[in-house]
């Protein structure tokens, strides 16, 4: 995603790089990728991540598309309990910032806001019904309506 969107290469990349290896996936430059080390140079990085991505037949050229995967996977890991929601609710609110406020990441755009104010306050402009006592349930309902959505449309 984060080439899809040629942004800077940093120690994003190399997490992701590695996290892919613990989820299974493996290629010789994933592996090279996975353990680069700062300085990082941009050129190099870069070259490196493209011919990662090849190898593992990850196209990165559709924007969207790729953002959705990212999103899918960050959504994932909040259910899964390896992510915080607050965590993965701020880099969607960010990418979606990013992306112009594309329709499919605004829930969770809003989502952000309103577990801030829910930190803080009884109710919320951000999401209607939400309370602190059920903001965390919204939040997992709605990242595991819009993974079903993102499985069903991928078939």
């Amino acid at each position: 995603m984060h080439r899809a969107l040629n942004r800077i290469v940093d120690g994003q990349w190399i997490e992701w790089a590695a996290s892919m290896l613990e989820k299974g996936l493996d290629s010789y430059h994933l592996r090279i990728l996975a353990g680069e080390t700062p300085p990082y140079f941009q050129s190099e990085l870069i070259s490196l991540a493209d011919k990662t991505f090849e190898e593992l037949g990850l196209n990165w050229s559709d924007t969207e598309r790729a953002v959705r995967r990212y999103a899918a996977e960050l959504l994932a890991d909040l259910l899964a309990g390896t992510r915080e929601a607050a965590s993965v609710l701020k880099s969607l609110k960010d990418l979606c910032l990013e992306m112009k406020r594309p329709p499919y990441l605004y829930d969770f755009y809003m989502l952000h806001y309103a577990l801030l104010d829910l930190k803080e306050e009884e109710n919320t402009p951000y999401w209607s019904g939400a309370h602190p006592s059920n903001i965390f349930r919204i939040i997992t309902d709605t990242a595991r309506i819009w993974l079903e959505g993102f499985e069903r449309d991928r078939k």
